[in-house]
């Protein structure tokens, strides 16, 4: 008797383990185990700007990520890693990212910017992006003809140009504007950058006598520029 009562318990509580799991949809998730389990290390990328980019002003740098859970953290440093300020334009619907930089609040220079993100998991992954700073425009000076000044000098047939552009980074290119009053009759780049050359051919653009305006423009891999008159 005892034994029949013995088999008839065990198989009442078998009975009651299988309605409570058949209750439930998931019964891990009763006992602290979650949905889902951040197990997969979050990746980052930056998109807007690539190694050695010379950049000026505000610029937006930004990127994509990607994780197998939401709640990532994205911080950035431009200190190699010395101190670090959040990105607040994380995306994570769209897996994006986005930082606005105001380049005129550092010296110019280089700059090795440092990208963490993390998950929720505390994994953390770093990208870094190598960019020069640079908001001080270029001096570009003329020196043939030397002293230059259409009231006292009288030119016909080709006229060249030379001078100097320099700048603490590389200059981009020198440009060449013709002026007749407020009239441009020609736009063109010189040869060379920081030692640069001009030949204007006046026969071809100059028919009689007149006072012309040459405007050299340097630019440097920043986007500033600055001209001589």
């Amino acid at each position: 008797m005892n034994g029949y009562l013995k088999k008839a318990s065990i198989f009442i509580l078998l009975v009651s383990t299988s309605f409570i799991f058949l209750d439930c949809k998931n019964p891990f998730t009763q006992i602290g185990f979650g949905d889902k389990i951040d197990l997969e290390t979050p990746d980052l990328s930056i998109t807007s700007h690539s190694n050695g980019s010379y950049v000026s002003g505000t610029v937006n740098l930004s990127g994509t990520f990607a994780d197998d859970y939401q709640g990532v953290t994205v911080k950035i440093s431009f200190d190699d890693g010395l101190t670090f300020s959040s990105v607040t334009d994380v995306n994570e619907d769209t897996g994006t990212w986005n930082y606005p930089l105001d380049t005129t609040s550092f010296p110019d220079g280089e700059k090795d910017v440092v990208i963490d993100i993390t998950d929720s998991a505390g994994r953390v992954i770093t990208n870094r992006l190598l960019l020069y700073f640079d908001n001080t425009p270029p001096l570009v000076l003329v020196n043939v003809p030397l002293g230059y000044d259409p009231a006292s000098f009288e030119y016909n047939g080709d006229v060249a140009i030379k001078g100097d552009a320099t700048d603490q980074f590389p200059i981009d290119r020198v440009e060449v504007e013709i002026l007749s009053g407020a009239t441009v009759i020609l736009s063109s780049t010189a040869n060379g950058t920081n030692s640069w050359t001009f030949i204007f051919e006046s026969e071809t653009y100059i028919h009689g006598i007149g006072e012309y305006d040459f405007v050299l423009t340097a630019y440097d891999r920043g986007g500033n520029s600055s001209s001589y008159l």
